[in-house]
């Protein structure tokens, strides 16, 4: 899993800094402990912008006509691989998204997992295992936590997961 410097939970950017297409525009006279916490801000902005669109393209796609909001999203001129890939991230709930994980693991879970609880089981036990997102995807795929040797690119499988927390459907017989 990404390591950051800071985990911020809420983004506040400092008074008097504006930004614009091209420039970010600092105050004169900004104090050094505003300005790191400008500098958490854009890191933590630029990990969450995705998430952000996902979010964004998921309100629209529940709020207005398909018509409305696919002529926004190609006005926007958004590559089409990029809202395939924002409504996958759009399919796992923000409040199931913990910020131990990667959006790749909330792609895998949005792409694999088939309805919110088991997105939330599973983004969970990739915090708890410490699992890749690679780890993730074997492990949905064979309902138990599978972990992947990168140095002798075998497989073995390791704690299954407690069955009660996903659905039947997707539990081996």
């Amino acid at each position: 899993m990404k390591n950051t410097p800071t985990t911020l939970t809420k983004y506040t950017v400092p008074q008097g800094v504006v930004a614009t297409k091209t420039t970010l525009h600092i105050p004169e006279g900004m104090d050094g402990e505003e300005w790191a916490k400008l500098g958490q801000y854009l890191r933590a902005a630029n990990d969450s912008l995705e998430l952000w669109q996902a979010d964004w393209l998921k309100y629209g796609k529940q709020t207005y006509t398909a018509e409305f909001v696919s002529s926004v999203v190609g006005q926007l001129e958004f590559p089409m691989h990029g809202v395939e890939r924002l409504e996958l991230l759009g399919e796992v709930l923000p409040q199931h998204r913990p910020a131990e994980v990667t959006k790749e693991h909330i792609l895998v879970a949005g792409k694999r997992c088939a309805d919110d609880k088991e997105r939330e089981v599973w983004l969970n036990t990739a915090v708890i295992e410490g699992l890749t997102p690679r780890e993730l995807q074997a492990s949905i795929r064979a309902h138990e936590v599978i972990r992947i040797d990168m140095d002798k690119r075998t497989d073995r499988k390791s704690t299954r997961l407690n069955s009660s927390h996903v659905s039947e459907s997707r539990m081996p017989s």
